[in-house]
């Protein structure tokens, strides 16, 4: 009943970014059409313990129907060239958002590939040397957003955002140490996370690399291939199928409570805590929208839900390879994931039918 009502859901927060591009001018990176050729040509995935750069994603075909009329004609000039997929991406989400008024470069050597692509509102540029690749898109006006991906064999890789905002700068050496270095308006002073994975990373620090790293990456249409340690795959695992920890059950339950409030100033800050709050209380979010007869509620519930896209989208991977139900995957987390420790031990809990406590060691 959950799962089919968070596709209801799911459809709903589409709905609500079309009528959004309808009223308002999208900047590129936002532009669905946009998306779909950026979010190939700059896809990732975990292979082992690191992050690389899911290069299969560029021979992946694109749907036709999302071809721009005046498109056909450049990018046979990128055929021409017999240029590499990547190069044939960045021109493809170039040529959607204007037409080749900034750059059109194309250099094709045995082992160097090198192309430049730039219309009125983005610049896209690829380099593969061997098994090395360099490849940058950038918004040339409005929010000013770049994102900018470096990997060599060599030398590990390096995945950059940037806006007018601040930075989150990945840096993932040979051996797989990472360090996420992090800094946006508002902030005192940079945030440095080290570990000696990707994976560990994102088990040190889970609300922290998904909101300042992989969800600016995912609102420009960046893509990862859903994993076991992404932050909202974690999320759907422990509390997306039973009731939270009691103590963030009774915060949720009071919150919601508050979101009904006759004071707007109370349900919109109870709305934003909420929203904070969600990943960990999922469930009893989802079921409160649910059971919801307040209009009013129900719209403001809704926003909390819509607020976390990559939680909708994880739970068909949850459900795939059934980690709500993996016991040995839900211990790693109450060891190693403090962020999600309370919600992992309430969900052994629930399928253990008693609450062996805090230390993974007394857990059958």
């Amino acid at each position: 009943m959950i799962a089919n009502h968070l596709r209801i859901l799911a459809a709903l927060s589409l709905i609500a970014v079309q009528v959004s591009a309808a009223e308002n001018y999208v900047y590129p990176f936002s532009r669905d059409e946009i998306q779909i050729p950026l979010g190939k040509l700059l896809a990732f995935k975990i292979e082992g313990t690191a992050l690389q750069i899911r290069r299969e994603a560029w021979d992946e075909p694109i749907p036709t129907e999302t071809q721009h009329p005046m498109e056909a004609a450049d990018l046979e000039r990128v055929k021409a060239a017999k240029s590499p997929p990547a190069v044939f991406l960045a021109a493809r989400l170039v040529r959607l958002t204007n037409s080749f008024s900034k750059a059109f470069r194309l250099h094709n050597e045995k082992d160097r590939q090198a192309a430049e692509f730039g219309s009125d509102d983005i610049i896209a540029r690829v380099e593969l040397t061997g098994g090395a690749a360099d490849i940058s898109v950038t918004e040339t006006k409005f929010d000013g957003r770049l994102i900018r991906v470096r990997e060599d064999t060599e030398m590990g890789l390096q995945l950059k955002f940037r806006s007018k905002d601040g930075y989150s700068v990945l840096t993932q050496l040979k051996d797989g140490a990472a360090t996420l270095t992090s800094h946006f308006k508002n902030d005192p002073a940079p945030t440095i996370l080290a570990a000696p994975s990707f994976n560990e990373l994102l088990k040190s620090r889970p609300d922290f690399v998904q909101m300042r790293f992989l969800r600016p990456l995912a609102d420009c249409g960046v893509t990862f291939a859903p994993h076991k340690y992404l932050p909202p795959v974690m999320a759907v695992a422990t509390g997306g199928y039973s009731p939270a920890a009691s103590e963030t059950a009774m915060q949720a339950a009071d919150l919601i409570k508050k979101v009904a409030s006759d004071d707007q100033d109370e349900r919109e800050k109870a709305t934003q805590e909420l929203i904070k709050l969600y990943p960990r209380a999922i469930y009893s979010v989802i079921k409160a929208h649910r059971e919801a007869k307040d209009l009013d509620l129900q719209t403001r519930l809704e926003r909390v839900i819509v607020a976390h896209p990559g939680i909708l989208k994880a739970r068909e991977y949850v459900d795939k390879e059934k980690l709500h139900e993996n016991r040995e995957y839900l211990k790693d987390i109450l060891a190693n994931v403090p962020f999600f420790k309370a919600a992992a031990r309430a969900r052994l809990a629930q399928l253990y039918g008693k609450d062996h406590g805090d230390d993974p060691k007394d857990w059958p």
